[in-house]
């Protein structure tokens, strides 16, 4: 993302990365975070771990940043809801965008189990 690292802040709680695996966060950056125009806008001050790793995505927004703009996240629509001063901010996720970033992001993955006559 292009952070200059001088403006990091020590972090020194190990993350639980996906799969559980320990992922040590390089630091924390605090920002500013708005969602939606200028006539509707909603922004919070945000405090978040910066990690190197090779995702497709920029950052993966938390339960303290979700309950700190009090979101509703709705899973099925794929979208996030709130609330500002001048009415409901709806988020979407920008499949174009998506699939631009990482191509086999809407192939399906075939995983094998093998079956045991025990189980």
């Amino acid at each position: 993302m292009g952070i200059d690292r001088s403006l990091l802040q020590p972090s020194e709680i190990p993350l639980m990365g996906f799969g559980g695996k320990r992922v040590n966060a390089i630091g924390k950056l605090s920002l500013s975070v708005s969602f939606d125009d200028i006539a509707n806008a909603r922004t919070e001050h945000i405090t978040s771990d910066v990690v190197e790793m090779p995702y497709p995505y920029r950052a993966i927004l938390g339960r303290g940043t979700i309950n700190k703009f009090e979101a509703i996240v709705h899973q099925l629509y794929l979208c996030m809801k709130i609330p500002a001063p001048a009415g409901v901010i709806t988020v979407r996720r920008n499949y174009v965008w998506g699939r631009e970033k990482d191509p086999k992001s809407h192939q399906v993955r075939r995983v094998s189990i093998p079956l045991h006559a025990d189980l």
